[in-house]
């Protein structure tokens, strides 16, 4: 009776490791095809021909080492026709510059500046995820962020002036899909907070956009943004408050091999998210409408 014991917890003990061989191997062979499996589904192509749209942001990050040049003009009112040539030569003209550089995969930094109160941003923007082409990923997901210094004189900001009053802060969401080969759509939460705001408009801001690109050539596609920033009472500081203006954005994109164009309207001067959100006041209407341009390397 003692060697049939025996034998069985000897066969017993064999047993195991040779059972989690074998299932070990089964594992190793699952985990290589899900990973053979996940190599060849590769992301998207082109979901967005450029990083920007008007002022707003896509959700695509390039590839690692690329240095793109940004340019955003925005004109004066569009209200006086002929006369300055629907507000190319207005006064009121905003225009933003800026640098931004791939350094590793996935992550973008960037900085440029703003000719309302000369304000200087550095901004960050993060690909979590990207939507693949067999679905194994069905959206992209991308961060974005920046802190701005407004430059104004230091008397702008009251007399008790410390150098925090100049900085402003967003940051963003953004999950993104195309459909097909023609369109792509985005959406976006926002929340911005500026250390100094005139007494009566809020500190901080929360907000949502839409983006979308209709592919009509392969080098024209009517692109659309939008800003909605949320009256939200429970994070107000004001019993009573105005919140700022949608901001509608409507245009043509053009693209050649090294470059991106955008030629749009825009209901807003401003350029920076967290202004667009807090202090945006133009209504849909001939004086709040203005032409803008954009202009950055592929």
């Amino acid at each position: 009776m003692k060697k049939h014991i025996y034998f069985l917890i000897i066969s017993f003990l064999f047993a195991i490791p040779m059972y989690a061989q074998e299932n070990n191997s089964e594992s190793t062979t699952a985990t290589e095809e899900q990973k053979t499996a996940v190599k060849k589904d590769k992301p998207v192509r082109t979901p967005w021909n450029s990083g920007l749209i008007m002022g707003g942001k896509t959700s695509i990050v390039p590839g690692k080492g690329t240095l793109r040049f940004e340019l955003v003009h925005l004109f004066g009112s569009i209200n006086n026709g002929f006369s300055d040539l629907f507000g190319v030569y207005a006064d009121g003209a905003n225009v933003r510059m800026g640098l931004s550089y791939v350094p590793v995969k996935n992550l973008q930094i960037g900085v440029g500046v703003t000719r309302f109160n000369i304000t200087t941003d550095l901004n960050l923007k993060y690909t979590v995820l990207e939507q693949t082409r067999k679905n194994t990923m069905p959206v992209s997901v991308t961060l974005y962020g920046n802190m701005a210094f407004d430059g104004s004189d230091k008397e702008a900001f009251g007399t008790d002036y410390s150098f925090s009053h100049r900085m402003s802060y967003f940051s963003q969401l953004i999950v993104g899909r195309k459909f097909g080969k023609y369109v792509t759509v985005q959406a976006s939460g926002s929340f911005s907070h500026f250390n100094s705001m005139p007494d009566g408009v809020n500190h901080d801001v929360i907000g949502i956009g839409a983006s979308a690109k209709i592919r009509v050539t392969s080098r024209i596609s009517i692109v659309s943004h939008n800003d909605f920033p949320l009256n939200i009472e429970s994070i107000s500081e004001y019993s009573e408050f105005e919140t700022a203006k949608p901001n509608y954005q409507l245009g043509a994109e053009i693209i050649t091999t090294s470059h991106a164009f955008q030629i749009y309207l825009s209901t807003s001067n401003f350029i920076l998210g967290q202004n667009v959100y807090a202090r945006n006041q133009n209504e849909l209407d001939s004086e709040g409408i203005r032409i803008g341009f954009l202009m950055t390397k592929l």
